[in-house]
């Protein structure tokens, strides 16, 4: 248990020092970009809350909150994480494939999408609907 939150914290801290150096080596962008900054350490916040309560499902949709305001691939693995934590399989294996599309070339992100599509493999099915007139499924 003990190792479980001090490996939370350690991701966590993680992601907020990669925001924070991501802030750092474009000061003038940072500017421009206040409120989403405020908007992810705020984010970053509440998931260390979420976490360490063991309510994975919130952390997860705060790490993607955080993710979509600023986007690194750390935050999308610990979305994944939670999402797994949660035993929600497809929304960890949709974020395993959004990992590999975004960052293919990031060993850390390679390695934990490929883990998570491989255990969700057998249990989801995937479904490729192509339409040549508009349609709804």
């Amino acid at each position: 248990m003990f190792r479980d939150v001090a490996s939370q914290r350690a991701r966590v801290a993680a992601l907020a020092l990669a925001l924070t150096l991501a802030m750092c080596c474009d000061a003038i962008s940072v500017r421009a970009d206040d409120k989403n900054v405020i908007a992810a350490a705020s984010a970053f916040e509440q998931v260390q809350q979420a976490e360490l309560s063991g309510n994975y499902e919130r952390a997860a949709e705060l790490f993607e909150l955080a993710d979509r305001i600023a986007p690194t691939p750390e935050a999308l693995r610990s979305a994944t994480r939670a999402r797994l934590s949660a035993q929600q399989l497809a929304s960890a294996a949709g974020n395993a494939e959004e990992l590999l599309r975004r960052y293919e070339t990031d060993p850390a992100s390679r390695e934990l999408a490929e883990q998570v599509l491989t255990r969700a493999k057998p249990e989801l099915t995937r479904f490729t609907f192509q339409c040549t007139d508009p349609c709804t499924v």
